[in-house]
């Protein structure tokens, strides 16, 4: 939700370049932040501990605990359907719809702005879209397998180690997305490359000795 308001504000400065920009940051954090505890707060009532069961009579103990949830099969697949709808293919087309339209009034405007005005909000948009197609990329696996998995479509897998992996590498994805970004508004301003370009250069050239 924060990058639909990032766009969306980014947008707002392109299209009505004269209306002042939001005024409301705090509120639209806290609202994030509410609507996002609301849309996963299903899954922690839902879960509950379970131990293992074992042959041997009265023995107790911790060791293969875990988290089962409580709800039918046929409500978690109607969560999981709409959780993708609602957090990810929703923000993506109306991020999509925005940066597409930020694009068609940057070159209609090509002849009424100056071109260093308008080479900068090009630049912004290459930004924002760059943005976009990592959180496509960082979040789709994770929802591919959460469907999957939640359809039963990945099979019984015997392998403990091959179902770790399988459960990790989605969340290593989604996580990627905060920790690629930082990266790409570096790489993508001209100005980092310019002030930088001394570091980045010298260990590359070769010692000369005097």
């Amino acid at each position: 939700m924060s990058l639909m308001f990032i766009t969306f504000e980014r947008w707002r400065a392109i299209t009505c370049p004269l209306k002042s920009p939001l005024q409301a940051t705090r509120f639209i954090v806290v609202g994030t932040w509410v609507v996002a505890m609301i849309m996963s707060s299903p899954e922690p009532y839902t879960l509950h501990l379970k131990s293992a069961e074992f042959r041997r009579p009265n023995f107790s103990s911790t060791w293969g605990t875990r988290c089962i949830a409580s709800w039918s099969s046929e409500t978690e697949q109607q969560y999981q359907i709409v959780l993708t709808l609602c957090a990810y293919l929703s923000p993506l087309l109306f991020i999509s719809i925005l940066c597409l339209n930020m694009s068609r009034t940057l070159n209609k405007c090509e002849l009424t702005i100056g071109k260093r005005q308008l080479a900068n909000r090009k630049k912004a948009v290459r930004m924002l879209i760059a943005v976009v197609c990592v959180f496509a990329l960082s979040y789709l696996p994770v929802h591919l397998h959460n469907i999957a998995a939640t359809f039963d479509l990945l099979g019984r897998d015997t392998d403990i180690n091959w179902i770790y992996v399988r459960k990790l590498l989605p969340r290593v994805f989604s996580y990627s997305s905060s920790c690629l970004n930082p990266v790409l508004y570096n790489f993508m301003c001209s100005e980092w490359f310019f002030y930088n370009k001394t570091n980045l250069l010298i260990p590359l050239l070769p010692k000369v000795s005097w």
